[in-house]
């Protein structure tokens, strides 16, 4: 144990918590200050870019969860497969790649709970992490 002047030090701690947590998904995500936007696609849509976490839940239908164009902003998105019991795919506007993937061709979600993050790095071009 480490005293300083007569004072110990003290660990610093920090905790999360739901004010609902029977309502996970409805309650707020931050960072850094930021609260980030999130929302479910139950049916095929477009991806918004004021979007930030993006779950898709194909249990009713497939869904393609559309990007909006590619243009070197540096935009990113969360993207999450909560469900696969129909098609669940990440579809890049034609004209534009998600990695090196022919321009247009979308991603599919293989494995319940599958989550990409997408960052768009230039014109026409999307990586996925």
């Amino acid at each position: 144990r480490i005293k300083d002047g007569g004072v110990t030090p003290t660990k610093a701690t920090s905790a999360f918590t739901l004010a609902d947590a029977s309502r996970p998904f409805t309650q707020s995500i931050g960072t850094a200050g930021r609260k980030l936007s999130r929302r479910i696609l139950s049916a095929t849509g477009a991806i918004l870019t004021t979007d930030d976490v993006v779950r898709l839940d194909g249990v009713s239908a497939a869904v393609d969860g559309q990007l909006p164009s590619a243009t070197g902003s540096g935009a990113r998105y969360y993207v999450k497969a909560m469900n696969i019991t129909n098609a669940v795919r990440l579809v890049p506007q034609a004209g534009d790649a998600i990695d090196t993937a022919a321009n247009g061709v979308a991603r599919t979600f293989t494995v319940l709970g599958e989550s990409f993050v997408v960052v768009d790095v230039a014109a026409n071009k999307w990586e996925s992490f």
